[in-house]
């Protein structure tokens, strides 16, 4: 396991894995931006809708062509998931010398909310495609995930930042 704390906190593998990560984000959000609607339920209202009627509602609002749109950016967002997880894996590995501390529990964080997003995507585009046939629990199923997903991301990002305060404070 430490050989591969240390690839992972590399500099190298995290301005990669940051950067990728980075390139990835402003695609998305810039491609999403650009179709969707002024004023209109964004990405994570259609992520979390929880209610089939939640969803339909926010698909009629998006319109069929960014439907269309998010789906063929599902794509992009498997790299992205990638590269975000292997950066917040990477920078609390660095942060919080990982292999000698409390803070491996949280290392695998990232890891687990990118899988998530993984299935979420997969999820989406297998029933996406079709979403006037969707069942209530098939909503609430990829909501949940969704939601899994975001929390521990989130989580993450709150672990690196606490550990670069201790860090920039001489504590870390």
């Amino acid at each position: 396991m430490r050989n591969f704390y240390e690839r992972i906190s590399d500099v190298r593998i995290l301005l990669f894995s940051g950067g990728v990560a980075l390139v990835c984000m402003l695609l998305l959000y810039s491609s999403m931006g650009r179709v969707l609607p002024e004023g209109v339920p964004g990405v994570f209202s259609l992520q979390t809708a929880f209610s089939r009627e939640r969803l339909l509602r926010i698909i009629s609002l998006w319109g069929e062509d960014a439907l269309r749109e998010y789906l063929r950016l599902t794509y992009l967002d498997f790299l992205y998931a990638l590269a975000y997880s292997l950066f917040l894996l990477g920078l609390i590995v660095r942060l919080g010398r990982v292999s000698a501390s409390r803070w491996k529990y949280a290392a695998g964080m990232p890891l687990l909310a990118g899988f998530l997003d993984w299935v979420e995507n997969i999820l989406h585009l297998i029933f996406l495609p079709t979403f006037r046939d969707l069942s209530a629990g098939v909503v609430f199923l990829f909501s949940l995930i969704s939601a899994l997903k975001w929390g521990l991301a989130l989580f993450s990002l709150a672990v690196v930042l606490l550990l670069f305060i201790k860090y920039a404070l001489g504590r870390g």
